[in-house]
């Protein structure tokens, strides 16, 4: 398969980490399985093919969507031939840009045809009247432009703090800490992740736990499971595992062996 890595315009930076594209193998004759793997943000995807349909868990896809914060592992099972362009958004993404309350996409996605804001723009009909994928990601950039531009809410910057300061919750910050940093009580954090992240301070903390370890094991700096476990603040290799295990439904090691990643969080899977 083909991948691309494609930086945001600078426009979009503040609510858009990258773009991918993925386009299957030529020849390639029977359908692909992918799993979703939690990772703390939400995406779009946009998905095209002459095979027919991409289905999450038996449930038909549309061809384009947005999809909110992922606790659990899914199969996804593609067409075997298909071109496809995601957008990998920042966790704050679904309020700032579509004005939506996140938690109601948490694992669950929505039909961008039947999105009701910018429903003029016509979004489908322009990407499918193109073929470059360059010239789709242009469609879809001035259209998230649009969107950030008509809700001109910004990025909240307490909430900017608090994410990029919770990979140090176990090490040497605790979420009471955070709150009080912020001048937040309990309860304000909760409402503020739950409407702008999609899930709880807590949930959103354990993820990023496991994308750390998960990357050290990208990474193959590691000896042993126990220094994977140890270096990420679990309290040992069984927790680690059971962790793992609930984000991807594999072992760290079944994960490796049977999985390849050329979209990071979107592996295709081989058992």
């Amino acid at each position: 398969m083909n991948y691309q890595y494609i930086v945001p315009p600078a426009r979009l930076r503040d609510y858009v980490k990258y773009f991918w594209t993925l386009d299957s193998a030529k020849g390639q004759c029977n359908p692909l399985k992918f799993a979703t793997v939690a990772d703390g943000s939400p995406g779009l995807i946009f998905q095209v093919s002459m095979d027919g349909f991409a289905y999450q868990d038996e449930k038909q896809l549309p061809i384009i969507y947005l999809y909110g914060q992922t606790t659990t592992c899914s199969q996804i099972l593609s067409p075997a031939s298909f071109q496809a362009i995601g957008v990998y958004f920042y966790p704050h993404a679904l309020k700032s840009v579509f004005g939506l309350d996140a938690w109601e996409l948490t694992d669950n996605c929505l039909d961008l045809t039947l999105f009701s804001t910018l429903k003029e723009y016509n979004l489908i009909e322009r990407l499918l009247n193109l073929s470059g994928v360059s010239q789709r990601i242009e469609v879809l950039c001035d259209y998230l432009y649009k969107l950030i531009l008509l809700h001109n809410s910004g990025v909240d910057n307490k909430m900017k703090y608090t994410l990029a300061n919770i990979k140090g919750i176990g090490k040497n910050l605790s979420l009471k800490q955070l709150q009080q940093d912020l001048g937040w009580s309990e309860r304000t954090l909760e409402r503020k992740f739950k409407e702008q992240v999609g899930i709880s301070p807590k949930s959103f903390a354990k993820i990023t736990q496991f994308q750390m370890a998960l990357n050290m094991l990208r990474s193959e700096n590691y000896s042993k499971l126990t220094d994977v476990a140890y270096e990420n603040f679990y309290a040992d290799q069984s927790h680690f595992i059971r962790s793992f295990k609930e984000f991807t439904s594999l072992t760290p090691n079944q994960y490796l062996r049977n999985s390849e990643e050329l979209v990071i969080n979107f592996p295709q899977i081989f058992i």
